[in-house]
């Protein structure tokens, strides 16, 4: 037990209030900050067969610029994902001044080849074209996925 001089107190113990306050801004003071590289976009940017969680989260992946969507089961993170990439890819094509070394607005998303049917068919859904990618090196199904280059040398190889 901890024993005070005659000539000082001992401080009066903390309310329910004041510990929960202090907590509270122990906890704040973890939390790293932000440094968000994307961009706003409106409510009525996103597309309407969205739900309104949906629309919320898109939002925020697309305000944060660098966003990792942990969902449950069900809730449609496919199309979240699609409308992510349609939302960057349009504001890309408007700030874009470099036609003639990019002269396509594409994007790229890297996923298990189990899910590339959902992904086809949440884009046919929305109206998007989605196309998906894939090599077949030998008779055991092993999947080699082709990097960027390996798509534009074979766009340039081939015939108009």
């Amino acid at each position: 037990m901890k024993t005070f001089p005659k000539h000082q107190q001992a401080p009066a113990p903390l309310t329910l209030a004041e510990k929960e306050a202090a907590y509270e801004a122990f906890l704040k003071s973890k939390v790293p900050p932000t440094n968000e590289c994307g961009f706003q976009i409106t409510p009525e940017d996103v597309h309407p067969l969205l739900k309104p969680h949906q629309r919320d989260v898109v939002r925020w992946a697309v305000r944060l610029g660098r966003a990792a969507i942990f969902e449950a089961f069900g809730l449609r993170k496919t199309l979240q994902q699609l409308e992510i990439l349609r939302l960057i890819l349009k504001c890309n094509e408007a700030s874009r001044k470099q036609d003639e070394l990019f002269p396509f607005n594409r994007g790229l998303i890297v996923a298990p080849l189990g899910v590339r049917q959902e992904f086809i068919r949440d884009a046919k859904m929305i109206g998007y074209w989605l196309d998906s990618v894939m090599y077949a090196q030998n008779a055991e199904a092993k999947v080699n996925q082709p990097t960027l280059f390996d798509l534009l040398a074979e766009e340039e190889e081939q015939p108009a």
